[in-house]
Order: C-alpha cells, then sequence, then structure tokens
C-alpha cells in the first residue's frame, strides 16, 4: 500500500512539472509565502530609498537658495561678467543633477541585488555623475561664450588687431549653440565608454545611415547651410529693415535673429515670420538699411493740378512745402528735396515731388505728412487738384436727330 501511494506522489510530482502542453513551459506552483516575502523585502527597502531622494532633493534646494540669495549678490559687485554668467547657467544643471542622482539613490536602495542591463549600481552611479558634470560644462561653456561676446569683445575692439576676434551679433546665437552641442556631444562620448560602448563602431555605423538620414533631412540641411551662407556672406543683419522678393514684398521687417533653420523677421505692425533660410537665400532681398552718404534713402509723391496753373509757381509751392517740414523733421534726410512736371496728364499737370529720409521704415509716415502740407499750399493759393474728367466731342450729327 504504502508503495503505491509513493508511485502516485512521485506521478503527480512529474505531472506538475511536465511541459504544459499548451504552452511548453513547465508549470510552477505559486507560493504565497515567497510573494509576500518580496513585497515585505521592497516595503522595507522603500522607507530608505525615499528617505535618499528627499535627501538629494532638500540638498539640491538648499545649494540653490544659495547661489540665489548668496552667491548671486557677491557677483553683483564684482569688475568681471563672467562670475554673473556662470551663476546664472547653474540652476538649471543642479536641478537635472540632483533629480538624476536622486533617481539613482531610490533604484538602488529600493531594488539593492538588481542589476539593469546587467550593470552595478556603481556604474550607473558614475554615469549620473558624468551626465551632472557634462550639464555644468554646458552651462559653464555658454557662460565663456556669453562673457567673450558681452565683455571680451568690446575690450578687444579697442585694442590693435582686436577686430579679427570680433564676434559679430548675428554669428553669436549659432556659435553659443555649437559650443554647447559640442560640450553634449563629448559628454555623450564618455558616457557611452562609460557602459562599455565603443564609439568607433558606432561612428561607423552613423556614417553608413547618415547618408538616409541626409536623404530624409535634405531640407533641414539645406536651411542649416543657408543660415551658414547668410551669416558669411552677411547680406542681412540683426536690426536692419528688409523685405523679400521686392520693394513692396508682402515680407517686410526688421531682422531679429539668423537662426540655424529660420531667420525671425518682426514687421512694422509687430507680426514676427520664421522663414527658412533656404527660402531668403534663394530669392532676392532688398536692405534697406544699406546705402551710401549717412544711409539716406529716397521717397517720393506725384501731385495733379490744373492745367491753368503756372508750372514754375507750382513746382515753388511744393519745394516750399517740403523744406518747411525738412527743416522742424529729422526723419528727413539731409539732401534738398526735388520737384519736377513729371507728365501732361489726362485731367492734370502731373508733378513728382522727392525727398530723403534717414530710416526707410519712417519713409511712410513721413510721405503721409508730406501729401498734408502740400494739399494745404495748394489750396491756399487757389491751385485746384481735379477729378480725372473726360471731354467727348462728336463729329457730324448726333446720334438719334431727326432729318427736315
Amino acid at each position: 500500500m504504502n508503495n503505491t501511494i509513493s508511485a502516485l506522489t512521485t506521478a503527480g510530482g512529474a505531472a506538475a512539472s511536465a511541459p504544459s502542453p499548451a504552452s511548453g513551459l513547465p508549470s510552477v506552483p505559486f507560493d504565497p509565502l515567497a510573494f509576500l516575502s518580496g513585497v515585505w523585502s521592497f516595503l522595507a527597502n522603500l522607507a530608505p530609498a525615499l528617505a535618499y531622494w528627499a535627501a538629494i532633493q532638500l540638498a539640491a534646494e538648499v545649494l540653490l537658495w544659495l547661489i540665489v540669495h548668496v552667491l548671486k549678490p557677491l557677483t553683483a559687485h564684482t569688475k568681471t561678467n563672467l562670475d554673473d554668467f556662470v551663476v546664472d547657467s547653474l540652476p538649471k544643471p543642479v536641478r537635472v543633477g540632483a533629480l538624476t542622482l536622486g533617481l539613482w539613490a531610490f533604484a538602488q536602495a529600493a531594488f539593492p541585488a538588481a542589476q539593469p542591463l546587467g550593470m552595478p549600481w556603481g556604474q550607473w552611479l558614475a554615469g549620473a555623475l558624468v551626465f551632472s558634470a557634462g550639464m555644468v560644462a554646458s552651462g559653464i561653456a555658454n557662460a565663456l561664450v556669453m562673457w567673450y561676446y558681452h565683455e571680451l569683445a568690446p575690450q578687444l575692439r579697442a585694442r590693435r588687431g582686436g577686430e579679427s576676434l570680433q564676434v559679430s551679433k548675428d554669428v553669436f546665437p549659432m556659435a553659443r549653440r555649437l559650443v554647447v552641442w559640442a560640450v553634449y556631444f563629448l559628454t555623450a562620448v564618455v558616457l557611452l565608454g562609460q557602459f562599455g560602448i565603443e564609439i568607433g563602431p558606432l561612428l561607423a555605423g552613423l556614417g553608413i545611415a547618415g547618408l538616409a538620414v541626409g536623404l530624409a533631412l535634405q531640407d533641414t540641411l539645406a536651411n542649416f547651410f543657408s543660415g551658414l551662407q547668410l551669416l558669411s556672406d552677411k547680406p542681412i543683419k540683426i536690426g536692419e529693415f528688409i523685405a523679400l522678393e521686392s520693394e513692396d514684398g508682402a515680407i517686410k521687417g526688421y531682422v531679429e535673429e539668423v537662426g540655424w533653420r529660420t531667420t525671425r523677421i518682426r514687421t512694422r505692425g509687430n507680426c514676427t515670420y520664421f522663414v527658412p533660410n533656404k527660402l531668403i537665400g534663394n530669392t532676392l532681398i532688398v536692405n534697406f538699411s544699406r546705402g551710401l552718404d549717412d544711409n539716406w534713402k529716397g521717397s517720393s509723391m506725384r501731385v495733379g493740378v490744373d492745367y491753368s496753373a503756372e508750372p514754375k509757381k507750382v513746382k515753388e509751392i511744393i519745394m516750399q512745402a517740403i523744406v518747411q517740414l525738412q527743416k522742424n523733421d529729422d526723419r528727413f534726410g539731409p539732401q534738398e528735396p526735388m520737384v519736377r512736371l513729371e507728365e501732361f496728364g489726362d485731367s492734370a499737370l502731373v508733378f513728382k515731388a522727392m525727398w530723403t529720409v534717414r530710416d526707410f521704415a519712417q519713409s511712410e509716415a513721413v510721405a503721409g505728412e508730406v501729401r498734408e502740407a502740400v494739399l494745404s499750399a495748394l489750396r491756399s493759393h487757389k491751385i485746384g487738384i481735379p477729378y480725372p474728367t473726360r471731354t467727348l466731342v462728336w463729329e457730324g450729327k448726333k446720334p438719334g436727330a431727326r432729318k427736315k
């Protein structure tokens, strides 16, 4: 009897460990005691894990308070701006670094026996420290570029030969981004080495995949290199007033920034256009902010008067009106205005008045005042501005006339 029971038990155990015909995997019996033990172990480690995370975040907040309320007031009294730029760049790396280290501390305390991706927690700590150091380095690099542009470059311009070391305000935004990206790239290389990833084969693979990526990003790359061309040839600069396609183009305004993909143009109505660099590089650019002789720009208007008016008198009246405005308005250019008889119109003698303005963006406003002054002067001298009229002369009998 005992032998029978033993055989049944053995058979039952074999049947329990035999592969399931449906899944092909061995059937593992559920052990509630082991499950509860695992849950209890996790909960026991959760409290210190949360404590570590909270301690790191609290330390980061204390460090941020010291940066804002202690270091920043101290740097405000120094002669150089470098320390101010460095202090201003610290809050973001401190917050990101605290978050990264806090996640590491929480994970290694909550799951001490785990090895994510087959690597121990110490290796992950080294990676977190490298990442945090890269964030700090990128902030310091950005601060150095800002210091060079705002403080060192003006000093170099004041010295002999300093112009060659100057960074213009047009190149500065892109140069600043390139420096920060270079620091991020070096940080990524160090991180990959820290995790045992060979950079050589990876770069070779990226070179092969770069062709496909380049084909997929043709427009983006075209905008990037067009931006470099704009910064190199300098057909436009920040602060200049330009128009695209023609003087009366739909896009007309001040250049605010030449980025790596788009150029930002702000209109006089305070609207902002983000124009792809490729479009600007392939179209006609009208730059109103460049010219000779104190950068004046010409402006003009046409006015028609009665045929009964004396042309010399009309020219004198229009000239006096513009000259009087020019004496009292700094927006006019230094050149003397001109008035000439332009053409014999269908119903009026057409005169053209020309003057100059110092800023083309103000030309329309100045032209409006010129029109008002000329109209008032012509009316005061009883010179009319006729409506368009046409006289029809019939030869022979009028249509519909009765025969006698």
